[in-house]
């Protein structure tokens, strides 16, 4: 190493203490105060202090500076006046400072209406100054009559708050210096607005004013994308309670032209927000999701229904009734309902749902009816009524599911079911009058003619469309042969249509084919004989009165005296049913 070298390497430490005493000289310091020469009623766009810095304290100075702090040395203390050139001729130099520092600035820019705090710039027999009108179109310009230049407000704020550490190339003529070369004073703010540091600058200032932190940022996210999908999720399960209410059906031969996706589609059509999630892969519509989200709704009117049970009167006792069916694939269905008074002293029934059974025992069917109540949360200690048919499994004295409840709950009286009951007696009494049971049999086939061939349908219905003048006869109504009590409607309209039928029968007879023909003609003859005709007008007013009888016994709100009453048992005083 050559002595050149290791003198300027043994003076490096000595002009580093110089420099750090004269900055800490500097900004330890009071700034003198500079003689106003402003109007005291001149308005000011943002009043700052006699040191050019809106809002700032000696203090604020200090702490905010990006300089670091040394400790006191003795030294002379730095001139604050800005040293410039007093013939400059040079139009692209830039007058010198004794220092550079970063002011920090915490509200708006300064930018007074009268500027002669700041230097004028001398060319030769020309003399140029500041302009105000830079103001408008520069509005980031601040005027630092301490410093006698203009900064940049932008870049000076980020860098007090260390938001342009990321912009490569600095300007500290808009920073800590001082802009004053007035000449090319559009030129260079239009250069430094487009410059990476000033850009860098705003935008980080725009990011610390307007938005979060990232974590923040997520959070807000998250909660927007749950109230989106809460706003959706709405949407769709009010889509499907509609349709469960009404009874339609919600899946067709495709999911896509199903009820549900249609009607979704319509409403997305008024909200962007659904229309958007039904674009997603995952939009919860599928059947699965249909199937959860009825059963949640099943479960929750269950148990609106068993609250209100439970709730209905101080006492909340109730009764069952319980009878079973095979489904269209053969298993046994069990539909069970309860019946209850409430706080109003108003008889309700309400259905709980059908229950698959592999075994209709009378054990079977008493550990269903517990399982039933125990899910309910239905004490079965306040059941006082069991109502079932009168089959063995049911009504059985020993091995009956009415048996196997009494041994839980003595106070649980067994019903034979009333509608029931008239059904046996009205079924027993028909087949013993042969002619009434062959007449219902007669009227039988002519039903199941009119339902399965088209073409006696339609000849029938149009016997008279030639005659405007003659009614259309009216529809003829099918029976089932196990419900002796609903024959009434169908011996009514065969008696008011008498005439049509037998005309009807005679020309199908003599038009159709062989098959239709024969069941025709043999239908023909046995409804025109006097014995039908004898047995249906006997039978037709007994039938009507006891399917009044049973539409009694059915009703909802029938009590015990008023089935009595419409019974005609003698002793029963009159009441409202």
């Amino acid at each position: 190493m050559s002595s050149a070298d290791s003198q300027e390497n043994s003076a490096r430490p000595t002009m580093r203490r110089e420099k750090q005493s004269k900055i800490h000289s500097f900004f330890s310091r009071s700034s003198p105060k500079r003689p106003s020469t402003q109007d005291p009623e001149t308005p000011v766009r943002n009043s700052s202090s006699e040191s050019g810095v809106s809002g700032l304290t000696h203090d604020d100075e200090l702490t905010s500076s990006a300089e670091p702090t040394f400790p006191e040395s003795p030294g002379p203390t730095p001139s604050p006046a800005v040293r410039t050139t007093p013939n400059c001729t040079s139009s692209s130099a830039e007058p010198e400072t004794t220092t550079k520092r970063t002011v920090p600035l915490l509200e708006g820019p300064n930018q007074p209406k009268d500027v002669t705090c700041l230097p004028s710039q001398v060319l030769g027999n020309r003399t140029l100054k500041f302009q105000t009108t830079w103001y408008d179109k520069f509005p980031w310009v601040h005027v630092s009559a301490d410093l006698g230049g203009v900064l940049c407000f932008t870049c000076v704020d980020a860098a007090s708050r260390n938001l342009s550490g990321m912009a490569k190339y600095k300007e500290d003529t808009f920073i800590s210096t001082g802009f004053r070369n007035w000449k090319k004073a559009i030129e260079k703010c239009q250069k430094h607005e487009k410059s990476d540091a000033h850009r860098i600058s705003a935008a980080n200032l725009t990011s610390l004013t307007k938005s979060d932190g990232v974590d923040v940022q997520l959070n807000k996210q998250r909660g927007e994308a749950q109230l989106s999908a809460q706003k959706s999720l709405v949407k769709i399960v009010s889509s499907l309670r509609y349709l469960a209410q009404q009874g339609l059906a919600i899946r067709g031969k495709q999911t896509s032209t199903g009820n549900f996706n249609v009607l979704l589609q319509l409403r997305a059509c008024d909200d962007d927000n659904l229309k958007s999630w039904l674009e997603r892969k995952t939009s919860f519509t599928s059947g699965v999701h249909q199937n959860e989200m009825l059963q949640l709704m099943s479960h929750t009117v269950l148990r609106d229904l068993c609250h209100d049970i439970t709730t209905s009167s101080k006492c909340s006792v109730f009764g069952v009734i319980i009878d079973g069916t095979q489904d269209c694939t053969g298993k046994e269905q069990e539909s069970v309902c309860i019946r209850y008074v409430d706080g109003n002293f108003d008889v309700k029934e309400e259905f709980l749902g059908l229950y698959e059974l592999s075994s209709t025992t009378g054990s079977a069917l008493c550990n269903m009816l517990k399982d039933v109540l125990i899910r309910h949360q239905l004490p079965i200690e306040n059941l006082r009524a069991q109502t079932y048919d009168g089959a063995s499994n049911m009504a059985g004295k020993y091995r009956g599911c009415q048996a196997g409840v009494k041994k839980h709950q003595p106070l649980a009286s067994y019903t034979h079911c009333g509608a029931h009951v008239s059904h046996l007696i009205v079924s027993k009494a028909v087949r013993s009058a042969a002619f009434i049971r062959d007449a219902l049999d007669h009227l039988q086939e002519l039903g199941k003619l009119y339902k399965s061939s088209g073409k006696f349908k339609d000849l029938y219905l149009s016997l008279h469309d030639d005659d405007v003048g003659h009614a259309a006869p009216g529809r003829l109504k099918p029976f089932c042969p196990t419900r002796w009590l609903t024959h009434s409607a169908a011996i009514r309209s065969f008696l008011e249509n008498f005439d049509d039928v037998t005309e009807s029968l005679r020309r199908a007879s003599d038009e159709f084919g062989t098959n239709v023909a024969s069941r025709a003609n043999g239908v023909m003859k046995c409804v025109t004989s006097a014995r039908c005709i004898l047995g249906l007008l006997s039978a037709q007013p007994i039938i009507e009165c006891l399917e009044k009888f049973n539409r009694a016994l059915q009703s909802p709100k029938v009590t015990i005296s008023g089935m009595m009453e419409s019974a005609g048992v003698p002793g029963v005083p009159e009441t409202t049913i």
